[in-house]
């Protein structure tokens, strides 16, 4: 019996591929059709991070961490 079978036959192997399929429908793409990056992905890349680093800067990590606290705690009481 192939190890595939094996595994998915289980509750387990079953609950394990639930978690991992939206991995591995991700990076199918990467796998099956790659493609280089261009130029201004690098661009988006380097302003991306640069944006980052400016408002853990400017606002500091303690309150970026409070504000995510506090909006996480806001959302729990809306959606529950």
């Amino acid at each position: 019996m192939p190890f595939s079978s094996r595994l998915f036959c289980t509750t387990f192997g079953k609950f394990v591929w639930v978690c991992l399929q939206p991995v591995f429908y991700a990076l199918r793409p990467l796998f099956t059709n790659p493609k280089k990056p261009i130029t201004l992905e690098f661009v988006n890349s380097a302003i991306q991070i640069t944006f980052d680093l400016l408002v853990v800067y400017f606002l500091g990590e303690a309150k970026i961490k409070r504000e995510k606290f506090i909006s996480t705690v806001v959302c729990e009481h809306i959606f529950l």
